[in-house]
């Protein structure tokens, strides 16, 4: 080492060695350590708010929530567009609900679980998988606010197992249809 007192780059000299150095005891966090916990927290948070932000409502705020918890698809910009229901598919809903209706219940609680069933059919990750097997990432959803206002999970997984299915069948039909199409017109062309 060189005459001067301090290291310089590239020297031998640790923390061990100097007087005014403290090691943390072990089980002691650093401060990279102790701030890694909030700051993806945070930053789960982020991807959801930002998520939350871009589909209004209870919705948005359960899209969100998914997006922070599994992200992939959920938290691509395309989910804002399939989120809203069409008009014949919010009769069909808006129906099924009725015939069932709890006594306190109202279509407009029950309208996100629908809304986040037939969402989550629209999930190309979710192709050809029963509800039960995406059961768990549409409940990191239902959490918080959503759940306070609209019902927990248990209540509400009825409604949002029925749109998949519906919305599931629906999705698998129109692939069929196109399959024969293409393969009608490619038969029609040789």
């Amino acid at each position: 080492m060189s005459t001067r007192e301090e290291p310089t780059i590239g020297s031998a000299r640790t923390a061990s060695e100097r007087g005014d150095a403290r090691i943390p005891e072990v089980g002691e966090k650093n401060a990279a350590e102790k701030a890694a916990g909030p700051a993806g927290s945070a930053a789960g948070a982020l991807a959801a708010g930002t998520v939350g932000t871009l589909v209004a409502g209870p919705i948005g705020t359960a899209i969100g929530a998914i997006a922070g918890a599994v992200g992939g698809w959920w938290a691509g910009a395309g989910v804002e567009r399939e989120a809203e229901l069409a008009a014949g598919d919010e009769h069909y809903y808006r129906t099924h609900y009725e015939a069932s209706a709890p006594r306190d219940g109202t279509w407009e609680r029950a309208r996100p679980a629908y809304q986040l069933g037939h969402l989550a059919a629209r999930n190309p990750a979710y192709r050809g998988r029963s509800f039960a097997d995406i059961e768990t990432d549409l409940q990191h959803g239902w959490q918080g606010d959503t759940a306070a206002h609209h019902g927990q999970w248990d209540s509400v997984r009825d409604l949002a197992r029925a749109a998949y299915e519906r919305r599931d069948a629906s999705v698998g039909a129109d692939r069929e249809v196109t399959a024969q199409r293409v393969e009608k017109e490619g038969g029609a062309q040789r």
